[in-house]
């Protein structure tokens, strides 16, 4: 409490709202009431400002405080640009003592208590109220002092710290929101809303600010609160999707970790939530794979062996060369045959939805395997090639370990041309 009292008393004497350049100052001067028609007094005209421009005002009388308690009156105009029927309005407002300002009707003192939207700031703070769907037309916005919708500021005079500005934001698309957004409620981005209007619709309901302003981390988080039953199918290695050469989308939000975490000697990273792909190499040379373009601080490990005996190929956190937020990207040699594991996770507590990306070369492992110089068929060349490699490795073709006279009896049923 005492520090709530100190901000008061300290805080409000010397701050002052941050001035657009461009900001329009309000005409009436302390401390004349020109431009409040009916609230304190009679006889004033609201002042007219522009949607989207800031205004520059203050509330104080003189300071004899005879004088009515000053309460500042603007016009709006509201136009719909788009035929829904009008604009989706905000304000923006900050004054340096306790304050508020109310969006009414255009006519002559309506009512404050019908109010369509109403905001409220002190300290100067910077606060962004709700949005509120308005027909083309005219409206009246009213400032004064006070708790709305009581008047207050009676002890506030021309030389009192009286300073506020107010801005008017308007869009265009005044329909819900949810039902025309796009992008994925688990990426964050500059514009409000995503593409699941029953998710969208909940996050909003919570956090307004998730269809008002932007959809950001915070609204990620709510969606994968409010809007997954549970942990992504791949959760787990036993679960692993099944890679394709290519794009494919992960979620990481609810999901655990089901493997120790990736030895020091590959990375000091530690993944926070994991999630699992697996390919079986169905081609040779370089492979490789990517979280290039995530919104999120990513690990990426790669894995051969099995879901109970994991052994790391590979690992990466940050990637040089590879956009996104701490993107990670691994480049390994694959083996015919052999199933690897793709462990992609989540760094810190900010996690959602991205793309795993593989990418391979065009050789795709033979299925003649007794086609040595890869000419598509069995021939004399390849009956030299596993007679020079008699008792070694290179000419194994039954997987003993040693060229010899099983494998020679698997090149001569094979002859001819490989199917």
């Amino acid at each position: 409490m005492f520090c709530v009292y100190t901000a008061n008393e300290t805080c409000v004497a010397g701050c002052s709202p941050v001035i657009e350049s461009n900001a329009q100052v309000e005409v009436e001067e302390c401390p004349f009431s020109s431009n409040d028609p009916c609230y304190t007094q009679s006889g004033g005209e609201p002042e007219e400002i522009t949607v989207g421009r800031q205004v520059f005002g203050r509330l104080g009388r003189a300071a004899t405080f005879v004088d009515p308690i000053d309460v500042d009156v603007y016009r709006f105009s509201v136009t719909d640009t788009d035929g829904d029927g009008g604009a989706s309005v905000t304000m923006t407002f900050a004054s340096s003592p306790v304050a508020w300002a109310a969006i009414v009707s255009d006519a002559a003192c309506a009512p404050l208590a019908s109010a369509l939207r109403t905001v409220s700031s002190q300290l100067c703070v910077d606060t962004v109220s709700a949005s509120v769907c308005l027909a083309p037309g005219n409206y009246r916005v009213v400032v004064a002092a006070g708790a709305y919708p009581t008047i207050g500021g009676a002890d506030i005079s021309c030389t009192s710290p009286n300073k506020y500005t107010l801005t008017i934001n308007a869009v265009q698309n005044c329909g819900s929101i949810c039902s025309t957004a796009q992008g994925s409620c688990f990426v964050v981005r500059d514009n409000p809303g995503c593409d699941n209007p029953n998710c969208c619709t909940s996050v909003c309901t919570t956090d307004p600010f998730c269809c008002n302003q932007l959809w950001d981390s915070t609204c990620v988080s709510r969606a994968g609160t409010m809007c997954l039953s549970g942990p992504p199918a791949n959760d787990t290695c036993a679960n692993a999707q099944a890679a394709i050469i290519g794009a494919q989308t992960f979620n990481t939000i609810r999901a655990n970790i089901e493997w120790p975490q990736i030895p020091k000697s590959c990375s000091t990273a530690t993944f926070a939530r994991d999630v699992f792909f697996s390919w079986t190499a169905d081609r040779v040379g370089m492979i490789t794979v990517s979280t290039c373009g995530a919104w999120f601080d990513t690990v990426l490990a790669v894995y051969d062996g099995s879901c109970t005996q994991p052994l790391v190929v590979t690992c990466n956190d940050d990637a040089p060369l590879c956009a996104g937020v701490g993107a990670s990207k691994v480049t390994f040699e694959a083996e015919c045959g052999t199933q690897y594991f793709f462990r992609v996770g989540q760094r810190s507590v900010s996690g959602g939805e991205a793309t795993l990306t593989l990418s391979a070369g065009s050789k795709m492992c033979q299925s003649c395997p007794a086609d040595f110089d890869g000419d598509g068929m069995v021939g004399a060349s390849d009956l030299s090639m596993v007679l020079a490699s008699w008792g070694l490795v290179t000419g194994d073709l039954d997987g003993d370990g040693t060229t010899g006279a099983s494998d020679l009896s698997l090149l001569l049923a094979a002859w001819g041309t490989c199917n």
